[in-house]
């Protein structure tokens, strides 16, 4: 959730706000934009189940058929007329040639409200490359604690907590990579990794007290490290 604008809407706070929210940002859209509209998702920790208000936003994704400048007006008198705070907004048009980093987000980790979702569903070759993203992010702070010896134990700290924040969402790529279906929450996310060598990692990182990781930094580093490196070689061989 970014910084609360001093004029922005304020958010629902419970599912059945956000129902509402959502059914009178559709009517307003189908009043001002009408056959343009092509779908309207809501996405972010109201669609995974995971809110918590009152801190929660409401994510929402609008895409018409093309955001040119015979469907801003329209656009414009929607937002004013449903009280919409921040959403994206995108064209079909955008959408087919947009990256597909964090596909899931609109896809598989989303809900659709209204019309049908022109997003298309994250392949084995997406999630490849999630994987590769994640290790670059993962790996930039494990070297960092592994060759830096002139950090000072505040800047070890903070590149510990990056990697570990960075090393959930390697995990959750390479979920989805084998499995093809990326984690929708925290449970499933858990649920998931029951038996593998991803819950090892996680729970003896875990059973440590944050207080007591950083004098563990080059030891957590180093077996993240060698996590990594199995990821690398696993998307190598899908590749070959």
């Amino acid at each position: 959730m970014g910084k609360r604008l001093t004029n922005e809407p304020p958010y629902p706070q419970t599912a059945d706000e956000v129902t509402a929210y959502c059914t009178r940002l559709v009517h307003a859209l189908q009043t001002h934009v009408g056959e343009r509209l092509v779908c309207v998702l809501l996405c972010g920790s109201w669609a995974r189940g995971e809110a918590q208000p009152p801190t929660s936003d409401t994510d929402i994704t609008v895409i018409v058929n093309t955001v040119d400048d015979t469907v801003l007006p329209g656009l414009q008198a929607a937002w004013q007329a449903a009280e919409m705070g921040h959403a994206n907004v995108y064209g079909a048009d955008e959408v087919a040639i947009m990256s597909h980093e964090a596909l899931e987000m609109y896809t598989t980790n989303a809900c659709v409200v209204w019309g049908t979702n022109p997003f298309p569903t994250p392949t084995q070759a997406d999630f490849a490359e999630e994987v590769g993203r994640s290790v670059e992010y993962v790996n930039r702070y494990a070297r960092g604690v592994l060759l830096y010896a002139w950090l000072t134990p505040a800047e070890r700290q903070n590149d510990v907590d990056y990697m570990l924040h960075d090393l959930h969402r390697l995990i959750q790529n390479m979920l989805a990579f084998r499995s093809g279906a990326f984690p929708k929450n925290t449970a499933q996310f858990r649920a998931s990794i029951v038996g593998t060598d991803e819950e090892v990692l996680l729970q003896w990182i875990e059973a440590m007290p944050a207080e007591v990781r950083l004098a563990h930094a080059l030891a957590i580093a180093e077996r993240v490290n060698a996590y990594t490196q199995d990821c690398v070689h696993a998307v190598e061989l899908f590749r070959s």
